[in-house]
């Protein structure tokens, strides 16, 4: 398993270097680049990373390659402050530990601290609004859509896990932003405009708000107010809990931003982590009138190989 992590790296770090150098018979020598992080506040409140990124595919290949002990895969999406965290504590280790340095993890890890890392860190610019991405989609669809009556869902076969993005048969574009303001340490603002135009949709454009979010931090708990996306669940895209096949929640959530050991023998168990949150589901569900979703998350890491999750959901009406 190990070795063929190691050759899925070496693929994409070949695949990078194809499209982006050109060597021209050259010798080219590649170093990692010692960055000074003392200045980052590692701890302040910031907005998540949305659950299409591929960052969160690095994070899992990074934590079985041991590049850190404690990931918790059954929470998405994480905050950006925290997945930098996460590679500083890589960059830390390249040089002392013989499994991870050598050329090609050192390639491939200065490339994700230039997009997540450090690195992207050093190169905000200043204020406290920060344009995050602008994307544009296109996407031709000849299967059309299946009505789910009993939650009048639609199930669009090989379009699963878009968090809830609607589309028409035949031609799709779509124009995505995402931005967001920090108000102080503590207390951050978040959000992502969607601009949709479809061959059935009959109108010049369909804008829509995905998220729009306020987070919080008090003490030892964070609070997150708003419409946002997010996946419960240690199954593929959080299938085992909440997957991101749904839209955006309105919601509010609490959890602890720093994991807690439980006194007694229960310290065994590892540090804990835990959410609860309460969300209004859509008006048009046809099982429960005015619906809303109540869920705990427990999760714990034992050790770096063994987690433990426990979820309960409540559907009220």
């Amino acid at each position: 398993m190990n070795t063929l992590k190691k050759l899925v790296i070496l693929i994409r770090i070949l695949v990078g270097c194809i499209l982006t150098e050109t060597t021209h018979g050259q010798n080219i020598e590649i170093t990692s680049v010692e960055r000074d992080t003392s200045q980052i506040d590692w701890n302040t409140l910031s907005t998540g990373i949305p659950l299409s990124s591929p960052v969160y595919g690095d994070l899992n290949q990074l934590s079985g390659l041991k590049g850190f002990d404690f990931l918790y895969s059954g929470e998405r999406p994480l905050s950006r402050t925290h997945v930098s965290a996460l590679i500083s504590k890589v960059q830390s280790k390249i040089h002392t530990d013989p499994y991870l340095n050598n050329t090609f993890f050192k390639t491939y890890l200065d490339g994700l601290d230039q997009r997540y890392g450090s690195g992207s860190q050093g190169r905000r610019p200043a204020g406290r609004f920060r344009f995050r991405s602008l994307n544009v989609h296109y996407l031709w669809l000849k299967q059309p859509g299946r009505i789910i009556p009993e939650t009048s869902g639609i199930l669009i076969p090989f379009l699963s896990n878009r968090e809830g993005r609607v589309f028409d048969p035949d031609h799709n574009i779509a124009v995505e932003g995402s931005a967001d303001f920090q108000l102080s340490s503590f207390a951050v603002l978040g959000t992502e405009v969607r601009w949709r135009q479809g061959s059935k949709t009959g109108q010049p454009g369909q804008l829509g708000l995905r998220s729009l979010y306020l987070k919080l931090r008090l003490k030892a708990f964070d609070f997150q107010l708003g419409r946002d996306s997010l996946t419960w669940g240690h199954g593929f895209s959080g299938s085992l809990g909440l997957n991101s096949n749904a839209k955006p929640f309105e919601f509010i959530k609490i959890s602890n931003w720093k994991t807690a050991l439980l006194p007694w023998h229960f310290k065994y168990l590892g540090p804990f982590n835990y959410q609860v949150f309460l969300a209004r589901l859509d008006k048009e569900r046809l099982d429960f009138p005015h619906p809303f979703l109540f869920s705990i998350h427990i999760q714990s890491k034992p050790t770096s190989w063994f987690e433990i999750s426990a979820y309960r959901w409540m559907l009220l009406g």
